[in-house]
């Protein structure tokens, strides 16, 4: 949840050009899909329900990734003391708005 949470956040500093407002929503989507399916798979009914979900929030993390990576390289944003995609979210106060 922390990291949806964090990407929200981070998101709401991006330009609101077409540009900015398609990676936002990119990103958006596949962290909020990180939570809610790491929330499903914690409730999942077998072994195999789990093992999907987690799967996807694998998948969707990797996407993440993949967005905040790209936000870096079209300089959409700058991230927290360099140029690792993790900075972005692992430094709060690199955040526009947060405290």
């Amino acid at each position: 949840m922390e990291f949806a949470v964090a990407v929200y956040r981070l998101c709401r500093g991006l330009p609101g050009t077409d540009e900015g407002r398609h990676v936002a929503n990119q990103l958006r989507r596949a962290a909020s899909s990180v939570a809610a399916n790491y929330r499903a798979a914690c409730r999942g009914r077998s072994d195999r329900e789990l093992i999907s979900k987690l799967g996807t929030c694998i998948e969707e993390g990797d996407e993440s990734g993949f967005w905040l990576d790209f936000i870096a390289r079209i300089e959409l944003a700058t991230p927290y003391g360099g140029s690792k995609p993790s900075a972005f979210i692992l430094q709060p106060s690199a955040f526009p708005g947060s405290s």
